[in-house]
């Protein structure tokens, strides 16, 4: 148990880290200093962090649940956990794109690219209820990050000429 609860430990740290991680390929992309690899690295340990802590949050609980019985029976803390964990790392990846101070730009293309996630994601979820493999499940929970990582400063400068999103030096 106490390994499964080191690792829930850290997933909370791993909600900010990679939108921070995203955000900081986003940065250095076209710099392609160390900083990008070391994004790159951020983003792949805490996916993989992410994604452990996801598949062992019932596990933990349920063993916690045996050594110490409640009174009266508790709601899917589990459930509650999965479910935080994934709007956490979006919204704050949401937050950091609306928040940076450049007239919006980054903001405008990242709707864009959230979309080529947000489409397959959505067919994938239609099409296959229930009956989902396990890359498909990785892809719908992390999915969005290496798209958005790498989506954002590659769509810019077309997204920019096309007129879809404004430069804010014009």
């Amino acid at each position: 148990m106490a390994n499964g609860l080191v690792l829930l430990v850290l997933c909370l740290p791993c909600c900010i880290l990679l939108p921070g991680s995203v955000y900081e390929i986003d940065r250095s992309f076209h710099y392609q200093d160390s900083w990008f690899w070391l994004g790159v690295i951020g983003m792949i340990l805490c996916v993989a962090v992410l994604e452990c802590g996801y598949r062992n949050v019932r596990g933990v609980l349920a063993e916690a649940l045996r050594a110490n019985p409640p009174e009266q029976p508790i709601p899917d803390v589990a459930a509650l956990f999965r479910m935080a964990l994934l709007v956490t790392t979006q919204f704050v990846t949401f937050m950091m794109y609306l928040t940076t101070m450049d007239g919006g730009t980054k903001f405008s293309v990242f709707r864009y690219v959230y979309l080529v996630y947000a489409a397959p994601a959505a067919l994938i979820v239609v099409l296959r209820w229930r009956s989902w493999s396990a890359p498909e499940m990785v892809f719908l929970r992390w999915g969005w990050a290496p798209v958005i990582a790498f989506g954002v400063p590659l769509a810019l400068p077309h997204l920019l000429a096309a007129g879809l999103a404004k430069d804010p030096l014009d």
